[in-house]
């Protein structure tokens, strides 16, 4: 049984761990919800779990660091859905920065994820929500962006730079009505 909210939801990095739970909560609230990630057999898993429980989701395959890509799936979902309400800029990761096998494209992949992918995300949603003069955007940080983390470079620098686009995004889209929270949990397995 779901709640009673009328926002649509995009939760990207919905295949997995944080993503995936904040999608099966957001749907017990009502949210009509689009799920998008890579992998889609995962999120075709989530899915069917929130049509079960009375929600409504639908799923969009794309990578966020390919923009492309993410607006012509997106472009797909809104169809159906109507222009999204809330997005939550969930995807990120990375693999960790060792000095002994230092390797500069995982690095540069891992800032694109946590940078490009999210800006991506706010990039497509951000005209429909200022033409609506409302609109909630959720960034995922993390706690490492508060501390350079042993074999973390990558994502650490990431994530220190999405939380301050996040924080200064914040202030500019005040007087737009469109609300901007940064979430920075720390470790999660």
């Amino acid at each position: 049984m779901t709640g009673e909210s009328r926002e649509t939801t995009l939760v990207t990095g919905a295949s997995a761990g944080i993503g995936y739970h904040l999608a099966e909560r957001l749907a017990a609230a009502g949210d009509r919800l689009i799920l998008l990630a890579r992998r889609r057999a995962e999120l075709e898993v989530l899915a069917a779990a929130i049509h079960e429980r009375g929600g409504t989701a639908i799923v969009a395959v794309a990578d966020v660091t390919d923009r492309a890509a993410l607006g012509a799936a997106l472009d797909t979902a809104v169809a159906q859905t109507g222009p999204i309400t809330r997005l939550v800029a969930n995807a990120g990761g990375g693999t960790p920065t060792r000095i002994e096998t230092f390797d500069l494209a995982a690095v540069l992949t891992t800032l694109r994820l946590n940078l490009d992918g999210t800006i991506h995300c706010i990039d497509y949603v951000l005209p429909a929500m200022r033409a609506a003069g409302q609109g909630h955007i959720v960034v995922m940080g993390s706690l490492a962006a508060t501390r350079g983390l042993p074999t973390a470079a990558a994502y650490s620098a990431a994530k220190a730079g999405i939380g301050r686009f996040a924080e200064s995004l914040a202030v500019d889209c005040q007087a737009a009505g469109i609300d901007v929270t940064l979430l920075e949990p720390g470790f999660i397995t």
